[in-house]
């Protein structure tokens, strides 16, 4: 499977047009100039998430970490922020604000919206791994504390992006599977020939093979691991 391919679902759209076109030429409109110039702005943006340099304001979180934000960007973006901190609440003459309600790796996951319009999925696990254990069900931990924190700053899209990251996952887990058994029925045919148990074995480092392919995001291994151990009982009997 082409990693290209794999990561396209994964990526903001300005990413994936400018992967489309960064091969072909300029044309009289400047089409590909822009989608790279669209691209650059995007990491320029990544780049000030949570920079001290590039802030005016810090938040501290559930878990006592403090995270930093440009306030022009929170009130453009978000009306819940955009009333707490311009509207005479305490928090508008405060340089630094307690969110009670909000762990700063999930905070930090939000800002990423904020700041470039989308959140990749390799970001929820990137902090499953620095913030929790590091496993997929921290990363789906994650996934969930953010839709509670984009519900309390009434950001819809963010619900949104995660849901349509999870059917990319459950598309690539379908996938998956659907290969896997497709390669099995081609070696179930060979049951009866003699050396059978090897052929077996050599299905087992196919699977190993193909779940190389797959970015640790899909948590696809739980399904490969329960393949294994199914095929390895059958062999040892």
């Amino acid at each position: 499977m082409n990693s290209d391919r794999l990561m396209d679902d994964f990526l903001p759209p300005i990413a994936r047009n400018y992967r489309v076109e960064r091969s072909a030429r300029f044309d009289e409109d400047g089409d590909v100039l822009r989608e790279s110039t669209k691209l650059g702005c995007y990491f320029d943006m990544l780049k000030m998430l949570n920079n001290p340099d590039s802030s005016d304001m810090t938040f501290m979180c559930q878990d006592g970490v403090k995270v930093y934000a440009c306030r022009l960007l929170l009130v453009s973006r978000s009306s819940v922020l955009r009333n707490m901190l311009t509207n005479g609440m305490a928090e508008s003459q405060q340089s630094e604000v307690v969110l009670h309600e909000i762990t700063s790796p999930v905070l930090l996951l939000i800002l990423e919206y904020i700041y470039t319009g989308w959140i990749m999925l390799q970001s929820f696990e990137r902090r499953a791994k620095v913030y929790l254990s590091g496993t997929p069900e921290a990363c789906r931990k994650m996934m969930l504390e953010t839709i509670r924190g984009a519900r309390f700053f009434l950001l819809q899209t963010v619900e949104d992006l995660i849901i349509q990251h999870l059917v990319c996952i459950v598309k690539r887990i379908v996938g998956y599977i659907t290969q896997g058994l497709s390669i099995f029925r081609q070696y179930a045919a060979l049951e009866r020939e003699p050396h059978y148990k090897f052929v077996f074995l050599m299905f087992i480092v196919t699977l190993n093979v193909l779940s190389l392919t797959i970015p640790f995001y899909v948590n696809i291994h739980i399904a490969h691991t329960l393949v294994l151990h199914i095929f390895s009982l059958w062999i040892i009997n």
